[in-house]
């Protein structure tokens, strides 16, 4: 058995339109997944940068998004808040 009949029968391209088949389909894949996933890659890399940008005059500050000394005094002072509310109603 030689290569070209084994490329011939297992891939189906016996004629033009099915290299054109194979053709539109690689197309489509290309498309449909390596294109997208190409795309998030440079966004993450763009996320990288800035955040290397950000941290680079001053590496070792770091600002978390949840502080728990601000949540415990936000907590505290919608309390009060709360008990003023309750205290004026009664």
């Amino acid at each position: 058995m030689s290569f070209w009949y084994w490329f011939h029968e297992s891939l189906g391209l016996k004629s033009s339109r099915h290299v054109m088949a194979w053709g539109v389909a690689g197309s489509i894949a290309y498309v449909l997944w390596v294109l997208p996933a190409q795309r998030e890659t440079e966004r993450r890399k763009a996320i990288v940068e800035e955040w290397k940008d950000k941290y680079k005059n001053e590496p070792g500050v770091y600002t978390p998004a949840y502080d728990p000394e601000k949540a415990a005094s936000r907590k505290a002072q919608s309390n009060s808040e709360m008990g003023a509310r309750q205290q004026e109603s009664s």
